[in-house]
């Protein structure tokens, strides 16, 4: 298993020097469009484990593929739900009506998808 992690970390190195191609790392067969906006798709996926749901919407926002529509989309809904939580007041007493304006938006964008059936099961799923 260690001779396996040490091979793994050498070709990582020999890729960041040499051209990469995608054919080699990823291992499930993906689309092209997938492949052409690999790079954009790690960035923002980074971003997205770092809770930094903007910029990982932002940086899919141009993406065709679905993983990276999914992407997109459900960073902007957990941004603005994270903004939503930040504005909230801080007091103990009835909680006040908490609208979140950008839910309508989003689910504008999703009913047209749906619409003409381009939504995958992780889109429909918001």
């Amino acid at each position: 298993m260690i001779y396996f992690v040490s091979c793994r970390a050498a070709e990582l190195l020999y890729s960041i020097e040499a051209p990469v191609d995608y054919k080699q790392i990823l291992t499930v067969q993906e689309r092209p469009d997938f492949v052409e906006e690999y790079d954009k798709f790690c960035l923002a996926s980074s971003f997205f484990d770092l809770k930094e749901y903007d910029r990982a919407a932002f940086f899919v926002q141009d993406c065709k593929n679905k993983k990276a529509y999914f992407l997109h989309m459900y960073g902007r809904y957990l941004a603005d739900e994270k903004r939503k939580l930040d504005n909230a007041p801080d007091s103990i007493g009835p909680p006040d009506k908490l609208e979140n304006e950008h839910l309508k938006t989003l689910k504008t964008e999703l009913a047209k998808k749906y619409a003409i059936t381009e939504l995958d099961g992780f889109c429909i799923y918001l």
